[in-house]
């Protein structure tokens, strides 16, 4: 068995330190007997990146990406399939590191290239259809995502039979979709068929496996199956410790799944530090200011809500608030909900002075979409108004409550002409 093709082998056994040496070592040999320049070389470029990628040496992975693409621009023309698993990765790539705007494009461009070449029910174009699908989910674009997850999905059951790795991948994709939706029962079905497809043609150790238990746990935790969904997060994170190290980015997920199930469980102590170990993972991947981070942020500042340590709290929701601001924008209700909730940390310690433009500021965002945060809104505008009244400012909060009951009222009749 040549180097390139044991590397290969061990890469897809998740065992990215061994392949390393060996890509290595292939790409010199290949270099020096063709040149830096060869159109042989990309391939061999391209699979040490990947290692990299895997590793989460993302800026030594940009690097070997863009040389080998580069390469096969120049070699083969702009419009060549081979070009097109260059753009992929280097998508792959800026994904990891939720750069989503600028893998965009270059996904977008790898698909129109292949469905050029291949047509459009091709293996190779559901696999763009996927990548794509990918970063409009993680960007919160569902409408966009779905049609393109449920195409790859058809062309990969045709092409490449049921049981297929790359039909579990558009399972465990769908299954995500279930769950937004509350089908969280289904949800739960497609997930184990994903697991199951990924055990018996990867291995039950490969890091794919985890990504199904992480995300089949999330499902159970909706359903209240705690117990079910502990085991399958410390199954996952095992895993990932074991293929990839304690610090890779993949693991935040599955560590900040068991700190939300000790969370929910109250137990506090177990949980507190799972939630700082998966800030941590972000800062070390150097994925501070994104929404994951903020998640994060909010998760740890409620356990300390819940624990009543406040001051705590409200310096996680100090830090967090930016964050949302910039990666969800300054007019949307999540948005809010964290306004209103530092609000609420500010009143229980009778910071009215903070609070009070804190509370404006949500009830702005949530009256804007009306009547769809109806709820939401009545319940903030009672809350603010309780805080009004020991402020003395019985006035405002009479005509603040006043509102919030006519609010719940247009609810109240809109649902009852619903039925």
């Amino acid at each position: 068995m040549g180097l390139n093709n044991l590397a290969v082998l061990l890469l897809d056994q998740g065992r990215y330190a061994d392949a390393e040496p060996l890509f290595k070592r292939s790409l010199a040999i290949t270099e020096k007997v063709l040149g830096p320049e060869h159109v042989a070389v990309a391939p061999a470029v391209n699979n040490l990146a990947e290692v990299c990628l895997l590793q989460a040496r993302y800026s030594e992975a940009e690097l070997l990406y863009a040389r080998s693409l580069a390469i096969k621009e120049k070699t083969l023309g702009p419009e060549h399939t081979d070009v097109a698993i260059g753009l992929n990765n280097i998508a792959e790539l800026y994904r990891a590191r939720h750069q989503y705007a600028e893998a965009e494009p270059l996904l977008q461009r790898a698909l129109a290239i292949r469905e050029k070449a291949f047509g459009p029910n091709n293996a190779d174009v559901a696999i763009s259809l996927n990548k794509l699908g990918d970063v409009y989910r993680q960007q919160n674009r569902l409408a966009d995502a779905e049609p393109l997850y449920r195409r790859a999905l058809r062309i990969w059951q045709q092409t490449l039979g049921e049981d297929h790795p790359s039909v579990a991948t558009s399972l465990n994709n769908l299954a995500q979709f279930l769950s937004l939706e509350g089908r969280n029962d289904e949800a739960a079905a497609m997930y184990r068929k994903a697991i199951a497809t990924w055990e018996k043609t990867l291995g039950p150790e490969h890091p794919t496996v985890a990504t199904g238990l992480t995300n089949l746990a999330q499902v159970c935790v909706s359903l209240h199956q705690y117990s079910d969904a502990e085991s399958m997060t410390r199954r996952a994170i095992a895993i990932r410790e074991k293929a990839l190290g304690p610090n890779h980015p993949e693991l935040e997920a599955a560590v900040k799944t068991l700190a939300q199930i000790y969370h929910l469980e109250s137990r506090f102590a177990a949980a507190e530090p799972l939630y700082r170990r998966a800030l941590a993972i972000l800062e070390k991947s150097g994925i501070r200011d994104d929404a994951e981070t903020a998640d994060v942020m909010m998760d740890l500042a409620e356990l300390y809500r819940a624990q009543r340590r406040n001051t705590e709290a409200e310096g996680l929701y100090e830090g967090l608030i930016p964050i949302a601001e910039k990666t969800l924008g300054p007019e949307q209700p999540a948005l809010a909900a964290r306004l209103y909730n530092l609000a609420e940390l500010y009143r229980q310690d009778g910071m009215y002075d903070k609070a009070e433009p804190l509370y404006r500021r949500a009830l702005a965002i949530l009256e804007q979409k009306q009547p769809a945060q109806g709820t939401a809104l009545a319940r903030s505008m009672k809350t603010f108004a309780a805080m009004l009244r020991h402020m003395k400012r019985k006035a405002e909060a009479v005509a603040l409550e006043a509102r919030a009951n006519a609010i719940l009222r247009q609810q109240a009749l809109m649902a009852s002409s619903a039925r």
